[in-house]
């Protein structure tokens, strides 16, 4: 599918974003979880909104390894709603299948190149999208020393075991560090990925409708009489 990217030619200057350079890198992640989703992939990428308005970050899915894409006809689930917002990254959880995505945001109107950085998750197989402001303090989005234009060309996050991990670069003290903001989701549903299950007391299995999210191996039980 086609979309209507954010990007300027090659390193040229933004005046949208503070004279820095920005990109349309989309980003994927697969479903790896045990969970009703597994196999589902996910793309996020940066968009003018309408094609000429500002940027949002939307995601998609495919549920038929990348053949077709979830709401092709009536558009994209869009995460953000910030004056600008960029740079998207995004991970599955393997344990529970919750998607994240975090990407840096224009949040405050009356302070144009005031960053802070968002992480938004789904827990319904990318339908619909919460968000999560992670940095504690702002920073300003500016070219980094040495360089005319360049700020930085993506963020990044990993995920497992209901909690996330969104990383990103930032000039608070002013110097440029790396700054990392774990998030802890409410009551995830974990899928087992073991192969052998231990179980005491009495063992049902009821095969019902042949839908296999993982293979078992060994099913141990001791039954007490």
């Amino acid at each position: 599918f086609s979309y209507a990217g954010i990007g300027v030619n090659g390193s040229d200057a933004d005046p949208l974003f503070n004279n820095t350079r920005v990109n349309d890198f989309p980003a994927m992640a697969v479903d790896k979880s045990c969970g009703p989703n597994r196999g589902r992939i996910y793309i996020t990428y940066p968009e003018k909104e309408g094609g000429n308005g500002k940027a949002i970050i939307q995601v998609k899915y495919s549920a038929d390894q990348g053949t077709t894409w979830f709401n092709t006809n009536s558009g994209p689930v869009s995460i953000s709603n910030a004056s600008q917002s960029w740079f998207p990254w995004i991970a599955v959880d393997d344990a529970t299948g919750v998607v994240s995505v975090v990407y840096y945001a224009f949040d405050n109107p009356s302070a144009p190149a005031e960053t802070n950085t968002y992480v938004a998750y789904s827990d319904d197989g990318g339908l619909t999208f919460n968000n999560i402001k992670v940095s504690d303090m702002p920073h300003i989005t500016a070219p980094i020393p040495g360089s005319a234009t360049y700020a930085g060309d993506y963020i990044g996050i990993a995920a497992y075991g209901g909690k996330a991990y969104a990383a990103w670069a930032d000039n608070r003290i002013p110097t440029w560090q790396i700054y990392v903001s774990p998030v802890t989701y409410d009551a995830p549903v974990l899928y087992s990925s073991d192969n052998s299950i231990d179980v005491n007391g009495q063992v049902t299995i009821d095969v019902g409708p042949i839908v296999n999210y993982e293979a078992v191996n060994n099913i141990i039980a001791t039954a007490n009489n």
